[in-house]
């Protein structure tokens, strides 16, 4: 019955609702939250003995203190943009923002409670897969019969350019992008070696057309070239293999391909300065008027006026804006604490996760957007679980474990 409950509350958490909105919380999604609220209370009422406070330890008790101190932070940019916003319920919503992932941070506690079977690594994994089942699933886009389902998730008209490129359950390519990094690093930290989901997970990143994606790629081979030494034999005739996989189906004419291999391209005579780039002027223009109000409001910010306020991509422009250079300041400490102080183990794990996210984020509020920071939080919290004891390395299943594990499925 747990172990149930346990899946069904991780999928209620990837699948946070994308058709209500993608940038910013609304009414929607918060009825959604307060429901994943009310569901997570269940296990305490029927089994209290997995739950004991010995899991919140100081670690998690900082990282707590962390956010309710953000979110004071929100309410006295709020309050001091007062008379000069017209707030409506989204921006109330928006001050709640880091409640909420307090919430999520401490999801990890409701799904693993105070086990010491290593359920941390194993939710993880959990996570990791469901994420693959879907993403076989965002492959139907491309038939016109399906288009009336996507309608629900995405954002973009049929047909589109962005709707082509490969967005998954984020609605956004370069947010997916950072979903599917995870997955590969996860993927092959757990192998220890190049499976057939790394050349899965590589051609994904890359169908989504994201540059700083694509840049947040190459980071992480960089990480498992450095870092997952049983990989360094045959990481670079995977990237080879890879590399012709996308020529060859470039040179087929294949739409997806094309369109990210024209997004990449494009960017790079953008940075010779043979061409322009419409996305780069956009976030410049977005990034020039966020800095209007630097000087008017450098410490906090003029808060969220959701009427008024421009959408800002890039997520430190987004959030000097918004919330000024404390805030920023503690968001950024907040997700460096993590870091310092996962278990060793899952040490380059985080890094990889968060120095991917920092790369994105110069084009995607990454860390606040739907479906993201939900995932985020949850995982971040489970790298820093106290019972946690090590990343055990996958090994071949025998005929007579397969069938137990079907068994235990079932």
């Amino acid at each position: 019955m747990i172990q149930k409950y346990r899946l069904f509350f991780i999928v209620s958490i990837i699948l946070f609702p994308s058709f209500f909105g993608y940038v910013g919380l609304n009414a929607g999604q918060a009825l959604y939250l307060a429901a994943i609220i009310f569901f997570s209370i269940i296990p305490f009422v029927v089994r209290p003995q997995l739950f004991t406070l010995q899991v919140f330890n100081r670690n998690v008790l900082f990282i707590s203190l962390l956010f309710l101190l953000l979110f004071i932070e929100y309410n006295i940019s709020s309050l001091l943009n007062f008379t000069r916003n017209n707030y409506g319920l989204n921006d109330i919503i928006e001050i709640l923002r880091p409640l909420i992932y307090l919430f999520c941070f401490y999801t990890s506690y409701i799904i693993v409670g105070s086990n010491t079977d290593n359920q941390s690594y194993k939710t993880i994994d959990t996570i990791e897969k469901i994420i693959f089942i879907f993403s076989l699933f965002d492959w139907l886009k491309f038939i016109p019969l399906f288009a009336p389902v996507f309608k629900l998730y995405s954002v973009f008209p049929y047909g589109s350019i962005n709707y082509i490129r490969m967005s998954g359950m984020t609605g956004f390519a370069y947010n997916y992008a950072w979903i599917i990094i995870f997955c590969l690093y996860w993927n092959v930290l757990r192998n220890r070696k190049i499976t057939l989901k790394f050349f899965y997970y590589s051609i994904l990143i890359f169908l989504t057309g994201s540059r700083t994606g694509f840049a947040a790629l190459c980071l992480s081979y960089l990480v498992i070239f450095v870092c997952i030494k049983q990989t360094r034999k045959t990481l670079g005739l995977a990237l080879f293999i890879i590399i012709i996989f996308i020529v060859t189906l470039y040179l087929a004419g294949v739409e997806v391909v094309v369109t990210a291999v024209d997004y990449i391209v494009r960017l790079i005579q953008a940075f010779l300065g043979k061409t322009l780039d419409a996305s780069m002027l956009t976030r410049k223009s977005q990034n020039a008027e966020a800095l209007q109000f630097f000087d008017e409001a450098a410490l906090f910010g003029i808060a969220s006026n959701k009427a008024s306020n421009r959408v800002i991509e890039n997520f430190y422009f987004h959030h000097i804006r918004n919330w000024g250079l404390v805030g920023l300041s503690i968001y950024i400490i907040i997700l460096i604490s993590f870091f310092l102080f996962t278990e060793k183990a899952y040490r380059t794990f985080v890094f990889v996760m968060l120095s991917t996210a920092f790369l994105i984020c110069f084009s995607s509020p990454l860390f606040d957007q739907i479906r993201v920071f939900s995932i985020l939080y949850l995982i971040l919290s489970l790298t820093i679980h106290p019972n946690f004891s090590g990343i055990p390395v996958v090994k071949k299943r025998s005929r007579r474990n397969r069938v137990r594990f079907i068994k235990y499925l079932k």
